[in-house]
């Protein structure tokens, strides 16, 4: 994800920190979202460019948090974000907080493939507490041994006092198995970081959702929108997605624009249709009607009634085949390009 470039919709002069932000909306927000955002009004009043993976570098944080801290403050209409085709981040609008929020500039993103859309939620208070005590009692421990000897290996050097704490605080307190920490580890040298704080940061997260084994870090670190896992679950897969499945899911939430609602619709339709190839099928219908236009449901309750109501046509009977109960029935499809002209004369 490369660098993008902050826009000053706010028509201000000089870089200043409002006095409604402060009154109102920096009582609420946790430590990397105030970070993040105060972050921004400096790189703007300096005229720089910045990226996710220069502001998590900055505060210590994951990049996930710096995503997590946009959208909060994108919930409150604070700024806007601009994604380019791939869905990285190439620009973020600044909104004036003592203006109301219908009446600023707010364009509709596109959500990124590589970011999770999430609720907005204020992380656990977690604090590594690891005492003397504690670290003396694992020097007994096999496991936790073999977990230094491992991130030796990993991060190239003899380990600080305080990444054996961190490492301690990942085995001890928040009780993570072996191979999920030797996995964290991996995850966090791959990306370049070391940090012993950055990698505390990332067992926190991982904590917080849940994640207990690797196959669920694999998951959560594949790069996949949430978004896709659901909807790979609604045609009834419950595995993982393969690139393959991904692309095809991305392709109706960024390419056409989607919404939930009417991806959803699409899926129920493939499920009730066939048991087998349902992504195919669903693929099938979601390009029809993107080619006939639809928008909302509402677009799609016209394409139905218009096929409904469309005459059947006749068919001669083969001549080599008898009539059957099956025979007594006709195929039908979606003739798209003369829906499609009835729904742009709405």
């Amino acid at each position: 994800m490369g660098p993008f470039t902050i826009y000053n919709d706010t028509n201000r002069g000089a870089t200043l920190v409002p006095n409604r932000f402060i009154d109102e909306y920096m009582k609420n927000a946790n430590d990397a979202q105030i970070k993040v955002y105060l972050y921004l009004i400096r790189q703007i009043g300096a005229n720089m460019s910045v990226s996710v993976e220069d502001i998590a570098d900055q505060f210590n944080h994951t990049e996930k948090d710096v995503i997590r801290a946009l959208h909060y403050w994108e919930k409150f209409n604070l700024l806007s974000i601009d994604y380019d085709s791939s869905g990285d981040i190439t620009g973020i609008h600044l909104q004036n907080p003592d203006v109301p929020a219908k009446e600023r500039v707010n364009p509709e993103p596109v959500k990124p493939v590589s970011v999770t859309p999430e609720p907005v939620v204020l992380e656990t208070e977690r604090k590594n507490n690891i005492t003397k005590e504690q670290l003396h009692t694992l020097q007994a421990d096999e496991n936790f041994q073999g977990i230094l000897f491992i991130a030796e290996q990993y991060i190239g050097k003899m380990l600080t006092s305080s990444q054996i704490k961190t490492f301690a605080y990942m085995y001890d307190t928040l009780h993570m198995s072996f191979d999920l920490i030797d996995f964290l580890i991996e995850y966090c040298v791959e990306r370049g970081k070391t940090s012993h704080s950055y990698m505390e940061k990332v067992a926190n997260n991982w904590a917080d959702e849940g994640i207990t084994t690797v196959e669920a870090a694999k998951e959560t670190t594949s790069g996949y929108d949430a978004d896709i896992y659901l909807i790979a679950k609604q045609l009834g897969n419950f595995n993982a997605p393969t690139k393959a499945e991904a692309s095809i899911i991305s392709k109706w939430l960024y390419t056409y624009a989607f919404s939930k609602e009417i991806i959803s619709n699409a899926c129920e339709r493939a499920v009730f249709a066939t048991n087998t190839n349902r992504i195919r099928y669903a693929d099938k219908i979601l390009t029809g009607w993107h080619n006939a236009g639809v928008k909302s449901p509402s677009d799609i309750a016209v394409l139905d009634e218009a096929h409904a109501s469309k005459p059947a046509k006749s068919k001669p009977a083969a001549k080599s085949q008898k009539p059957n109960s099956f025979n007594e029935f006709e195929q039908r499809t979606y003739d798209y390009d003369s829906l499609e002209k009835q729904l742009l004369k709405k």
